[in-house]
């Protein structure tokens, strides 16, 4: 469900992204719990051009100081997920 949003919304080829399962994070908003996603590109880069129109980019860790202390959280996280192989 999530995964084919993210399809018909960005463009993305299906064979393109992955789901991280492992990948179970929460935050909380005044209405309601919001679940966070992880999905990975398949692909060796990332597709800037895909993003861009829709104000989304990519930028390099070590491009992140100075971003709120959750979205490092999260970061490290999905981090941590990826690199342990989940």
């Amino acid at each position: 469900m999530v995964k084919a949003a993210l399809i018909v919304r960005y463009g993305f080829a299906p064979a393109e992204l992955t789901h991280a399962t492992g990948f179970r994070e929460w935050m909380g908003s005044s209405a309601a719990p919001i679940r966070i996603h992880l999905f990975r590109f398949t692909t060796f880069d990332p597709p800037c051009a895909a993003l861009e129109p829709h104000g989304g980019i990519f930028k390099p860790i070590s491009e992140m100081r100075g971003t709120p202390m959750m979205e490092l959280n999260l970061l490290r996280r999905a981090f941590d997920l990826v690199m342990s192989g989940g």
